[in-house]
């Protein structure tokens, strides 16, 4: 089934620059995902932060909700970690 993981019919990537690329590119700049902390294969789905990330990001923190999503990963960010050290799946909507 080539790169792809099947969940029921949602149709998820592994998570590598390439991918990061081709989702900021589509507009997207965060991927958010309710896995738990541990999870050796964590799910996430783009989405567009409107505005200055850093300031979404405080207000997440300030009402708590970082807590309640432990994964969110700034595309910007995550695009200068080292591929090898990047794990789970991504939502793509355009396989």
């Amino acid at each position: 089934m080539g790169n792809y993981c099947y969940f029921g019919i949602m149709n998820f990537v592994p998570l590598t620059h390439a991918i990061l690329r081709t989702l900021q590119g589509r507009g997207y700049n965060v991927l958010k995902s309710t896995s738990r902390w541990g999870d050796e294969s964590p799910t996430f789905i783009p989405s567009k932060i409107e505005g200055d990330i850093s300031e979404y990001l405080l207000k997440m923190d300030l009402r708590g909700l970082l807590n309640e999503n432990p994964h969110f990963l700034v595309i910007k960010e995550a695009l200068a970690i080292p591929e090898s050290q990047l794990f789970g799946y991504v939502w793509d909507d355009e396989p």
